[in-house]
Order: structure tokens, then sequence, then C-alpha cells
């Protein structure tokens, strides 16, 4: 019988000899059963030898990518399918993911959840414990942890500080001088019909600029205002979380400055993201009465583990493999974590947290423009103030729905601004003083500093250039062939012949 062609270039019969219509099928259906079994048998020689998916789908016949090797992590399967990115585990692609979707989408829940105290003076709703607007801080925080965490493993300490500055506060002096200059004399001016006092009120701009310098906040509200609103002298409630996130930016910078911890990042990593959920669970015991007063400022402790988290995922993305089924299980124990409140700490749920953030940053689609321009840190120190803003225009009396949409598309222009015109350029400064400081401590800037250099621009550089060089160049040929005709009349002469001084001459 003659034999047909498979796909992967093995002989199978054409057909099995069974006439009956039962038999057809039953043809196909052994067809089927060995093309599978061959398939999973030749991929699982594939995983075995080190290839991993992607060898063992090349030897079934599955085409490589260019330039694989065999030998590269393995970044996504070969087998193509629209379940593909859900199901199989995929690493997250560090430039084309959906996290700045992510993150605005943290935002506008921050700014939500601030509709109720602020617009209305109801007390946010509650999950967990929690409102809606810290679980979004929360959010941030961890992904914050495994980004911040990637930039310092690969910057030094300078270099690392220059990027988290600049990503942070051109953007909150911004912020800090909207507040004085525009927001706060139109409140007041709203107030008093004049801006007479504004300058020498009990908290002048000049002292709420000075106050909040540092980034923790010492003062809220500025000459009085805002004033007659269901949250009155708080002109930015969102801002507290940016003294915290810095203080997170400086605890890992200094912890990745100890050589052992880059190069047992994996382990010494979650070891103290662990002590500080230890921490956490003792503040916790500490607020029942049942150990002594905490040992930090709770809040400190929380963000911090949180935090820390999201740097343990880093630390583990050697072996990130995104599925549908891991984001189901971590949101199966973020939830289970979160009922279990206050009975236990929650802390301990940021690296699967972190896992279904980043899952459904590699899976949620993203519109191009943000993926390109990111506007959710914006959003977030806006968000406020836009929200005190429409207080004053009497945007209560909108339903609570739209004062929120409302307040969101309004926090859009701002933010865009911010982006734009400060946060983008600082965010590029960076970056230039940043390859300015490699090329300061490269090999190319020692040269430039060197007698090597020195050399290559002095009189003795033209000097072995000029054709007296060359005329010297020849002299030193004729030696050279003087001692390899020497050499060649006594092949086994030793050194009493020469042969260390020739040497010598030759190199």
């Amino acid at each position: 019988m003659a034999p047909a062609e498979s796909g992967d270039g093995d002989q199978v019969p054409s057909q099995w000899p069974i006439a009956s219509p039962a038999g057809t099928v039953l043809n196909e259906v052994s067809l089927t059963a060995a093309s599978l079994s061959r398939f999973t048998g030749r991929l699982a020689v594939g995983w075995h030898f080190g290839g991993g998916i992607r060898r063992g789908a090349a030897v079934c016949g599955f085409p490589r990518q260019a330039g694989y090797t065999g030998s590269e992590r393995i970044v996504d399967s070969e087998i193509s399918g629209p379940g593909r990115r859900w199901l199989a585990g995929v690493a997250l692609d560090r430039h084309n993911n959906s996290l700045n979707l992510i993150r605005l989408i943290l935002a506008a829940l921050v700014i939500f959840s601030h509709t109720y105290p602020v617009g209305y003076g109801l007390p946010d709703p509650r999950f967990g414990g929690q409102s809606p607007g810290h679980w979004a801080v929360i959010g941030f925080f961890v992904l914050s942890g495994y980004l911040v965490t990637g930039s310092r493993l690969t910057r030094s300490l300078g270099q690392y500080l220059i990027h988290r500055i600049a990503r942070i506060y051109p953007g909150y002096l911004a912020c800090l001088l909207v507040i004085v200059c525009v927001a706060a004399p139109i409140a007041y001016w709203l107030q008093h019909q004049t801006l007479d006092g504004y300058l020498s009120a009990e908290v002048t701009p000049t002292r709420f600029l000075w106050n909040n310098l540092a980034l923790h906040i010492g003062s809220f509200g500025v000459a009085g205002t805002p004033a007659g609103v269901p949250y009155p002298d708080v002109w930015d409630g969102s801002l507290w979380t940016l003294w915290y996130e810095f203080l997170c930016y400086l605890v890992v910078g200094l912890l990745f400055c100890l050589p052992v911890m880059k190069r047992r990042a994996a382990v010494l990593v979650p070891a103290v993201f662990g002590m500080s959920v230890v921490l956490c669970a003792w503040n916790d015991l500490a607020g029942l009465g049942l150990a002594p007063g905490p040992a930090v400022s709770p809040t400190a402790a929380e963000l911090l583990a949180f935090f820390l988290g999201g740097a343990t995922m880093r630390a583990w993305s050697k072996w990130e493999r995104l599925s549908a089924p891991g984001a189901a299980l971590a949101a199966v124990i973020a939830i289970l974590a979160v009922a279990l409140v206050p009975i236990a700490s929650p802390e301990f749920i940021a690296p699967a947290l972190c896992y279904l953030l980043l899952w459904l940053g590699s899976v949620v689609p993203s519109p191009a423009l943000i993926k390109r321009e990111d506007i959710s840190y914006g959003m977030y120190i806006y968000g406020f103030i836009i929200q005190q803003g429409l207080v004053l225009a009497g945007g209560s009396r909108l339903p609570l729905p739209a004062f929120a949409a409302l307040a969101a598309a309004l926090t859009v222009v701002p933010a865009t601004a911010s982006w734009l015109v400060v946060e983008k350029r600082a965010m590029r400064w960076a970056r230039c003083e940043t390859i300015s400081m490699r090329f300061a401590a490269s090999p190319l800037r020692r040269f430039a500093a060197s007698p090597l250099r020195r050399f290559a621009a002095s009189p003795l550089r033209r000097f072995a250039a000029s054709p007296l060089r060359g005329g010297l160049r020849a002299r030193g040929a004729d030696s050279a062939n003087g001692f390899a005709r020497r050499r060649m009349r006594n092949p086994r002469g030793g050194a009493a012949d020469g042969a260390d001084s020739g040497g010598q001459d030759l190199r």
C-alpha cells in the first residue's frame, strides 16, 4: 500500500484496510490518535532536552522564530491560536503591554472613591475593610514595586535616583503651583469677593509651598480655602501617598547597593518582603491590644509591604509565566485573604495581586495612544482638585455617577498638560543625564582623560606618522629578516643564538 507523506516527514499508511462506513470513522480516529501521540511524544522530548515549548514545537514541525538558537528563555509559545495568551503561560512584554491603561483605571477608581466624601460628604464604600480608592493605591504600589525594581537592577544608585526624582517630583511641584496660583485664588475670591488678605492669611501660599516642598504634606489648605464644601480646607487629598512611595524608592535603592542582593535577588527580596509582612502582622496585633505598640507607622509598613510584593514578582521574573489559570488562582487567593481581615493581615497577597495586574496588562487590549502617553500620574494628583472645583461650581447637585464621570473627564485636561509639559520633559532630561553619567564611567571617558589620549595629540604622535618613521620601520624590517635567515641556518639554536633577543625585537 502506497505511503502518504505526513506534515512532519514521517511515513504513515494512507488508509487502514477497513471498508465499511464504521471502518472509515475508525480510520479517521486512528489517524488522529496516532498524530496526537506522535506530537505529544516529540513535544515532551523537545522540552526534556532544554528547549521548552519553543524547541518542542520546532521538533514537531512548527517553524522557529528567525534567529532562535534554542537556548533563549521562553517568552511565548509558537503554537498559534486565539486562546494562546489566555491559557498558555507568557512573559510580560516590557515594551508592548497595557500597564498604562491599568494605572489609568486605578486612577479613575481613586476619583470615583473620592466622589463620596468630596462631593457629597458621604463615607465611601468599603470592601475588605478598605475603600476602593485605597485598594487602587495598593495596586499602584504593587505595580511600582515591580517596575521600579527592574529600573534599579539595570542602573546604578545615582542613575536610579535621578530617574525616580524626575518621575515623581516635577509633576508634584507643578501641582502645588497650580493650587497656589489658580485653584486657591479662585476659591478665595468666590468666598470673599476680593483677593485682599490672600497673601497674608495664616497659611499663605509661600508657607503652603514650603510645608509641602519635601513631598511630606504639612498643609492641605491655602488661606482658609476651600471653604463651604463637604470636605473643607483640603485641596489635594491624594498627595499624601507620594511621601511613602518615595520612601519605598529609597528602600529598594539602598537594598540593591548590597552586591549579594543582586546575585541572590530571587531569594533575598522575598525574604525582605516576608519580614515586612511580619511587621504588618505585628502592627495589626498591636492595634488589637495583643502586642506592644506598633514598631513603625502602620501606613508606612502596609504600603512598603505591598511595594516589596511587587519587587518580589520582579525578582522572580526569570520564571514569569502569566496565564488565565494562574490569574484566576491569584484572584481567589486575594479574595479569600481579604475576606479574613482583620483575622489575618492581607499584605501577603501582594505577589498574587501583582500577578493578576500583570496578566491583565498582558492580555487586555490598549489604545496605542495610551501605551505611548502615560497620564495616570496626572489623573491621580489632579483628580481631587478638579472635584473640589466642581463642588464650588455647584456640581454636587448632579447625581453621584454623573459627578464622578464629569470629574474624571475634566481631569484629563490638566493630566495631559502635566504629562506633555512637565513629566515627559523631565523624564527625557533624566535619560540624557543617565547617558552622560554612563559615559563618564565608561572606558571611553577614561581614555579621554588618559595619557594615551594626550599622546595621540602630541608631537610624538605626529612624528610616529611622519616619513622618518617609515625609514625606521624599513630598518627594523631588515633586522627582522636577518634574524629569520640566521634562524633558518641554525633551527636548533637557543638563547645563545639570540632567539630571545630576536623575539624581543619582533614583539
